[in-house]
């Protein structure tokens, strides 16, 4: 008779907690850094570049202000428009945007 060799299960990795507070200061880092490179990069007016990008103004003023979150692709529109690539602009900017390690779960 065969014997059944029972194996463990492995334990599931989960995520690391994400605070409310983590992704305000989120979209506050980001707000910083899109209006920090547009001066930057020598656009001195955000109503006109938001024009020429043909993003609404008042909508690209809340992305500067950090009132309202930012679909993916209206942000690489965005990035892409002042002559970076992705990389270039997450280089700086977000260092205060930690893991933070002390509150992971066990088993990560």
């Amino acid at each position: 008779m065969a014997r059944r060799i029972l194996k463990k299960k492995a334990e599931r990795k989960k995520p690391y907690p994400v605070t409310e507070e983590k992704l305000n200061l989120a979209l506050g880092l980001l707000a910083e850094r899109l209006k920090s490179v547009r001066d930057a990069q020598g656009f001195t007016s955000y109503e006109h570049f938001a024009n020429d990008l043909e993003i609404s103004r008042s909508q690209y003023g809340k992305y500067e202000a950090g009132d309202t979150d930012i679909r993916f692709l209206s942000l690489v529109k965005i990035i892409l428009g002042m002559g970076l690539p992705l990389s270039d602009f997450f280089k700086k900017g977000f260092e205060a945007l930690t893991v933070d390690e002390s509150n992971a779960q066990k088993g990560n």
